[in-house]
Parts: C-alpha cells; sequence; structure tokens
C-alpha cells in the first residue's frame, strides 16, 4: 500500500480530472439532449412534409381521376349522339333511295303511257282510254283537245318528278357527305342495323 500522504498528492489530480470529466460528461450529455431534440424536430419536419407530399399528390390524382371521369362521360354521350345521327341518316338514306326508285318507276310508267297515246294518236288504232273506253280514230280527233290536255298533265307531272328526283338525288348525296364525315372510330363494336 502507497503511504498516506502520497495518497492524497495522487487523489488531488485525480478528483480535478473526475470533475473535468463530470463536467465534460455534464456538457456532452446537454449537448446530446440538443439533438435528440433537433433529430425529433427534423424528423416530425420530414414527417410532415412526407404528409403533405401524399396529401398533394392524391389530390392531384383525384381531381385528375375527376377530370378523366368528366371527360369519359362527355366522350360516351358524344358517340351516343353520333350514334343516333348516323342510325337516323342511314334510315333517311335508305327512305331517300326507296323514294328515288319509286319517282324512276313512276317517271317510266308516265313516260310509256305517253308514247303509247302519242301512238294511238297518230296511228287512229283503237286503244283504251284512261277511263277504260274503247276509242277510235274519230273519237280520238273528237278528244282531241281532252288527249293534248292530258298529255300536258302528263308532261307537268313527268318535270315535276324529275325536279324531286334531282332533288332527292342532290339531298342523298349531302346526307352520304355528312354521313362519311362523322368518326369512323368511335363505334367499331356496332353493327349497322341497315346495310346501304
Amino acid at each position: 500500500m502507497l503511504p498516506p500522504a502520497l495518497m492524497d498528492v495522487i487523489e488531488e489530480p485525480l478528483s480535478d480530472e473526475n470533475e473535468q470529466l463530470v463536467k465534460k460528461l455534464k456538457k456532452l450529455h446537454i449537448k446530446n439532449k440538443e439533438l435528440e431534440k433537433n433529430l425529433s424536430q427534423i424528423q416530425e419536419k420530414l414527417h410532415l412534409q412526407q404528409l403533405m407530399h401524399d396529401y398533394v399528390t392524391s389530390r392531384e390524382l383525384l381531381q385528375m381521376y375527376n377530370e378523366l371521369q368528366k371527360r369519359y362521360v362527355k366522350e360516351i354521350k358524344t358517340n351516343q349522339e353520333q350514334s343516333e345521327e348516323i342510325k337516323n341518316l342511314t334510315i333517311k338514306i335508305c327512305e331517300l333511295e326507296h323514294n328515288l326508285q319509286e319517282q324512276r318507276q313512276r317517271i317510266e310508267q308516265l313516260e310509256s303511257k305517253k308514247v303509247s297515246w302519242k301512238t294511238s294518236a297518230a296511228s287512229g288504232k283503237r286503244s283504251r282510254a284512261p277511263e277504260g273506253e274503247v276509242t277510235s280514230c274519230r273519237n280520238v280527233s273528237k278528244k282531241e283537245s281532252c288527249c293534248s290536255e292530258y298529255l300536258e298533265l302528263l308532261l307537268k307531272e313527268i318535270k315535276k318528278l324529275k325536279k324531286e328526283n334531282e332533288k332527292l338525288s342532290t339531298e342523298k348525296k349531302a346526307l352520304k357527305n355528312e354521313l362519311a364525315g362523322l368518326d369512323k372510330g368511335f363505334c367499331t363494336d356496332m353493327k349497322p342495323s341497315v346495310v346501304l
């Protein structure tokens, strides 16, 4: 064992060193607490930033989704309107083609009647009158004014029908052009109800 005097000499610097170490330790504890506090604040800020980022991203996504949904609904409505318009135009074209065919047949019938009236009046042969009466050359000459009036009426009717025919042809072409101008790709799944 060391003598007590030597122990006092050794303990004195050790106690100074201990005090300094204790002070350093306290300072380190304080600094450590400050760093922990700073770290906690930084983590809290990062967490808030992440929450804000997630919120903004979610909001933007929701807004984009809503806009896409509106566009989709608008496109569906437009497609339905165009489908309805195509259907109506197709029906109208078919009706016009039918009317056109009927008018052509009517014109041909009237023209054939006109020719038969002219030939029967010129040849003087017996022919059937529109009312079904049998007439001779003398009766035809007596009723020549009546026949010419009838022929005039037939000519007027033929002209009228030709004009109507031209009008229907023009309208048919316009409708076909309008139909061709519509978007062809929007209803690829639809099957046309009327084939042109």
